[in-house]
């Protein structure tokens, strides 16, 4: 989206658009204050950059001669007499003229639709199979995972895949205390636990806050299936959600800051965008929690970290994101930090915890990545 040129009164603006439609050239007009002098500019905004040089070539003659007849409309057709409404809208002197969207228009979005479609299936076979699960494991399906989701999680270590294994075989209550399993499920699990496996930093720093005496322990194999060639578990794990809550959040979100990158930015970039941003955010939460957590929070980071800067270094692209948004999801971060240190802290000192189950090393490290992406134009390629 470009700017091609500033006028000064609202009528004249409001005259070259409607030539511009006739023109079927997709615009936008912006309306300014200048506080100082208490007066208003109009930028006429053009979104396809193909119809760039002609609109500027257009606009340049409208300035010769704004009072042609060519840039007059035709009258409407007149129109039954009616009622007039019981109350007229007011102060509409600054507002804006943008151009009327229809259900036409969703069809751009093919790469933020397909993402929500996939997502959205997911979901379905995901609840799906957890009914399976339910009606055929009953009170032992509390622990087990569904198969999409051991196919998608970044990591499925051994140890998970045995314990599936030691459910199933036994039907273990998971209302029922260790102690109180027979003898066989008993050995069953103790060999399990001790088995390697890579539970993520945050569980080696706890178990060192709570045993000091204790030698950090790193151990347990790493990227058990992406080291078989199993790559795509890199980034699935953003298109995995836990309840519909969660997933419709995550869309939400994903339209709105969605649709504003694709109208700007090429296909190719923006599927480069979501993969950078995923497998950089997906990888950091693999490091510091383990291999289970799930969604596309860290990718929706991204993008917000993408807009952001965007609208610091190139506000001509014209990003609509309000500030109070990027305010707002700010907070929301801010508050998953402070629930996960509560959390730590109870564990630490062996209170009654909770889990909040919040990836906010994803969070966090996908609005770095989303900011440092932003800042590099060869990566995010302008739309044809």
């Amino acid at each position: 989206m470009r700017l091609i040129g500033t006028l000064s009164r609202e009528d004249v603006a409001q005259k070259f658009s409607l030539f511009l439609r006739k023109e079927k050239i997709d615009h936008s007009i912006d309306v300014q204050m200048d506080s100082l002098h208490e007066t208003f500019s109009y930028g006429i905004w053009v979104h396809n950059e193909d119809e760039l040089e002609r609109a500027k070539k257009l606009f340049q003659e409208f300035q010769k001669d704004p009072n042609n007849a060519k840039y007059t409309p035709p009258p409407p057709p007149p129109q039954p007499q009616q009622r007039a409404p019981a109350f007229r809208e007011r102060n509409v002197k600054a507002r804006r003229q943008m151009p009327t969207r229809g259900f036409s228009d969703i069809g751009k979005y093919k790469i933020t639709l397909f993402t929500i479609l996939i997502c959205a299936m997911v979901f379905l076979i995901n609840l799906f199979q957890r009914a399976d699960v339910i009606k055929e494991e009953g009170p032992t399906s509390a622990t087990m995972f569904t198969s999409i989701q051991f196919a998608l999680f970044y990591d499925v270590p051994q140890a998970l895949v045995e314990y599936e294994q030691v459910l199933r075989k036994y039907k273990i209550d998971p209302e029922k205390r260790l102690s109180e399993q027979p003898p066989e499920v008993k050995a069953a699990i103790d060999r399990i636990e001790h088995l390697p496996m890579w539970k993520g930093i945050y569980e080696a720093v706890v178990e060192k806050w709570k045993n000091p005496d204790k030698p950090w322990d790193f151990s347990g194999p790493m990227f058990e299936k992406i080291r078989k060639g199993q790559i795509w578990r890199l980034v699935s794990p953003i298109i995995l959600h836990v309840s519909f809550l969660h997933l419709l959040f995550n869309m939400l979100w994903l339209w709105i800051l969605g649709k504003q990158i694709e109208e700007r930015v090429s296909k190719v970039s923006l599927i480069l965008l979501v993969i950078i941003v995923g497998v950089i955010s997906n990888t950091v939460q693999y490091l510091i929690s383990g291999p289970l957590f799930l969604g596309y929070s860290g990718v929706v980071l991204g993008m917000v970290g993408f807009i952001w800067i965007r609208q610091k270094i190139a506000p001509w692209e014209g990003y609509p994101l309000p500030k109070i948004t990027i305010l707002f999801l700010t907070f929301y971060v801010l508050a998953m930090m402070f629930l996960s240190f509560s959390s730590f802290v109870f564990e630490v000192f062996e209170a009654p915890a909770f889990s909040p189950n919040i990836a906010n090393a994803a969070h966090i490290c996908g609005a770095i990545v989303g900011i440092i992406l932003g800042r590099f134009p060869i990566l995010i390629g302008r739309k044809n």
